[in-house]
């Protein structure tokens, strides 16, 4: 509600509407099956329902400049990811709505498309965690990643840039951005002869 009373009394429009926003703590990784309703509540509240409703929200400003939605997404919405299920159901909704108001606001010339990243090393994880638990982290998940790293925020941020300069023909696009890890081959058994 802030953010749209600001937009309303500033510009009184929205260019590009980017919804990355995520709770970490409410979507904190562990099996499904010890899922606790305060979790799923207080998850699926800060990272798919405010998303829908702020985007519902924008949608007249939208309108009024022809703007574009950029939804964050996952790439573990290609692979399984142990102990990620409730974010791969969360990001799963974002996908939907991604594809559906691709769909819906297409008349009014609103584009919303999708990148869907990898793992990544943001600036909030350099926060968060010591020096010593990142290098393990990047160790652990540079082995899943073809291209042999995890991502950067740089990363992203030069096809988020693309998306809204010059793929002006695209929408309910959806975009792996990963380094590889949602096509990496699982090796076939061979049978001996």
């Amino acid at each position: 509600e802030i953010l749209l009373d600001a937009v309303n009394k500033e510009s009184k429009r929205i260019d590009i509407l980017v919804n990355n926003a995520i709770s970490r703590d409410s979507i904190s990784p562990g099996r499904f099956s010890e899922l606790q309703y305060d979790n799923l509540t207080s998850g699926i509240t800060a990272n798919l329902t405010n998303t829908v409703y702020f985007t519902s929200q924008a949608y007249q400003y939208l309108k009024s400049s022809k703007g574009l939605v950029l939804n964050i997404g996952s790439v573990i919405l290609n692979r399984h990811v142990a102990g990620l299920l409730l974010y791969s159901v969360i990001k799963g909704g974002i996908t939907h709505l991604t594809k559906g108001l691709a769909s819906e606001w297409a008349n009014d010339r609103i584009r919303v498309n999708q990148i869907n990243p990898g793992f990544v090393e943001t600036d909030s994880m350099l926060q968060k965690y010591s020096e010593n638990i990142l290098k393990d982290y990047k160790a652990q998940f540079q082995q899943h990643h073809p291209l042999g790293r995890i991502g950067t925020s740089d990363d992203i941020a030069k096809l988020a840039v693309y998306i809204a300069g010059k793929a002006q023909w695209m929408t309910g696009a959806i975009i792996d951005i990963d380094g590889g890890f949602s096509v990496q081959g699982v090796p076939f058994p061979l049978l001996d002869r």
